[in-house]
Formats: structure tokens, sequence, C-alpha cells
């Protein structure tokens, strides 16, 4: 017999009479001569951590107690933990991810969607870092799920330096150029005329400041464009 190790709830007074109501389902129990319950028999189920539980409960819901099962028939019996099989599906804290049970441990065994990488779940198309060098890793599941992609080079990206202009991505790596913090007027060579309204982009792939069009004097519709290079001008 086993000691429920709780007082006894006694439809006769312990010890004169040998029958108690310890308040569970699956056993029947008997008075001892200290007035405790103890477990005669387990009659359904198993009896384990002073509680009842039905043949195929897992002892959590996550984590490697979702590796452990009421198995009567198991190597634990009806009064203790059996493992669940090697290979059968266990969940564990991790969206991402399918998991199987190995040896009692809920182990990983496949990504199901985004990425698993340190440890952690991303979504597809999320970067490691909003900024600083490692602003051009990302998860790409058509690539590798468990690993860190490179955005594709002359991305544009934030190496997190405020001395640089125009930073992109190149072999993984966010880095930008240099550029000096005192204006100097650039007078060589010739430049577009006075205007408004014009557009002006940045070509992050060739490193070019790109000015189209725009209304210049006397109301003028403009219809040429320019560029401008850090080195070139």
């Amino acid at each position: 017999m086993k000691d429920a190790g709780e007082s006894c709830t006694m439809t006769y007074t312990c010890p004169d009479e040998t029958s108690c109501v310890e308040g569970d389902t699956c056993t029947t129990t008997s008075c001892n001569s200290v007035g405790s319950c103890l477990v005669d028999e387990i009659l359904v189920g198993c009896f384990i951590d002073s509680a009842c539980w039905s043949d195929g409960d897992r002892k959590d819901d996550v984590g490697d107690d979702n590796c452990q099962r009421c198995n009567p028939a198991g190597e634990g019996g009806s009064s203790d933990w059996s493992l669940v099989g090697d290979g059968i599906s266990c969940t564990d804290s991790m969206s991402c991810t399918d998991n199987v049970c190995s040896a009692g441990a809920c182990v990983f065994n496949s990504v199901v969607e985004g990425c698993f990488i340190d440890n952690d779940c991303w979504t597809d198309g999320q970067v490691k870092t909003s900024s600083g060098a490692d602003s051009c890793l990302v998860c790409n599941e058509t690539q590798a799920t468990q690993d860190w992609s490179w955005q594709a080079d002359n991305t544009e990206c934030d190496d997190g330096d405020s001395s640089t202009i125009f930073d992109v991505c190149s072999s993984g790596v966010c880095a930008g150029r240099e550029f000096d913090m005192n204006w100097v007027e650039r007078s060589e060579g010739t430049k577009p005329s006075v205007r408004a309204y014009h557009d002006m982009e940045y070509d992050a792939a060739n490193g070019e400041v790109i000015l189209f069009g725009g209304l210049g004097d006397n109301d003028t519709y403009l219809n040429d464009t320019w560029k401008w290079t850090p080195d070139g001008g």
C-alpha cells in the first residue's frame, strides 16, 4: 500500500473502522493507525503525485514533461510516469518548430514556418537587427530555415554609424561611406539649372543621386536628367 500523505476524510472514525474517503476517484483506500489514508488499490488509470490521471495523460502540456505520460502498462506502472515513445510528437514553447520525444525529452525535429535560429523563432523576411552590421542578415525560409541568409547586395540598410552615408548591404554586411562633416563647394563641371518641384532619388546600386525635371525659370517645365556621385561630382 502507498501512503497518500494527506489527512484522512473518514466515513467512520479512524482507526476503529477501516474505510476512509480521500477525495479521488481512481483508488480504494483504508485508514492507518495515525488517521492517514493508505492507497490499497489503483482502480483505473494512474495515481501519481497524489492525483488521478487517465491512461495517456501527459504530465504537462509543454516541454520535456510533455514526453512523460500515464501508462499503466509502461515502465512506470500505474503509480509513476512512463516515457512517451521516441519519435512521437510533443510540444515545446516554440511556435515555429515541430518536435518529437527522445528518451523522455522533447527535442527539435523540423521548422514548420519561418526560421528557427539562435534558439528563437523568426518570421520570413525578418532582419536580425534594425541597425548595425547584422542588419543585412535576414530570415529567408526559401534559402535556409536554421541559419541567417544575406540580404541582396546594394539593399539599403543602416550601419548604425552616424559618420557614414549611403549605407548598403555587401556580402551580408551593412556598411556606408565615410563623409567629411565640412561642406566643400564643388564648382567643377556643369551643373543643373535652378529649379523647383523636381524629382530626386538615390540609386543605391550605383551610389548615385539622380535628379530629374522640375519647374525652371519663367515656369518652364524641364525634362532633363542629372546624376551626382560623391567621388565624381
